[in-house]
């Protein structure tokens, strides 16, 4: 397998969200209600969300080098961690778009944060040698362009999709074990809910991920 410098196998199984078909997911329940527009967004905007990336980040495509910033801002914006079951994840927290990029590339990825890790996973952007792989989305401010981002409901995803078939999934980070998609959006943006009963109750989207399935 690829190493990856953000989540590894991000795949048929994905970050956070194994088996996300009907067969391996615990059951499934889709809420139906006729489709409403919610608010638009420009498409140009750096902040939306669409079936492909965020804004100039793009699911497969190098890291703008110019995103970064410089190297010093960089470095600080480094994370190096593991997440769901013991999987490392290596990128940016970057300022615009605000998101977590994850990359994937050369060398074994980080699991913990070093000034040396950080400068090698700089260097490797700055030469184009690294693809974006995921993109986790924690703040309000990126959106589809029918307005669902995070602190959205299920009740919201509904009215501006039509459907959303939420399942139980493993925890990525923790306090997000239910996951929906929608078919505009494909299967590489998924919406994630502390669980699926406070998704059914009302509770907000707590993050948004979008990964790079394996061809």
């Amino acid at each position: 397998m690829t190493a990856l410098l953000g989540a590894a196998g991000l795949g048929a199984v994905g970050l956070g969200a194994v088996g996300l078909g009907a067969a391996g997911c615990g059951g499934s329940s889709t809420v139906r209600a006729p489709a409403a527009a919610g608010p638009a967004l420009a498409p140009g905007s750096p902040a939306v969300i669409d079936s492909s990336g965020v804004g100039p980040l793009r699911l497969r495509a190098a890291l703008p080098p110019a995103l970064l910033g410089s190297d010093a801002d960089a470095e600080s914006r480094h994370v190096a961690r593991m997440i769901a079951d013991a999987q490392p994840l290596q990128g940016f927290r970057l300022a615009s778009p605000p998101v977590l990029v994850a990359l994937v590339g050369d060398g074994e990825p980080a699991d913990h944060p070093s000034p040396a890790a950080a400068r090698k996973a700089i260097a490797a952007v700055r030469a184009g040698k690294l693809r974006v792989s995921a993109l986790h989305i924690e703040d309000a401010t990126p959106r589809t362009a029918r307005g669902i981002g995070v602190g959205s409901t299920l009740a919201d995803l509904v009215r501006a999709y039509g459907k959303a078939p939420f399942h139980p999934v493993p925890p990525t980070y923790g306090g997000d074990e239910c996951a929906t998609s929608v078919p505009e959006l494909g299967d590489e943006v998924w919406f994630y809910f502390a669980t699926c009963q406070d998704a059914e109750a009302g509770a907000p989207v707590v993050r948004i991920i979008l990964f790079a399935a394996e061809p």
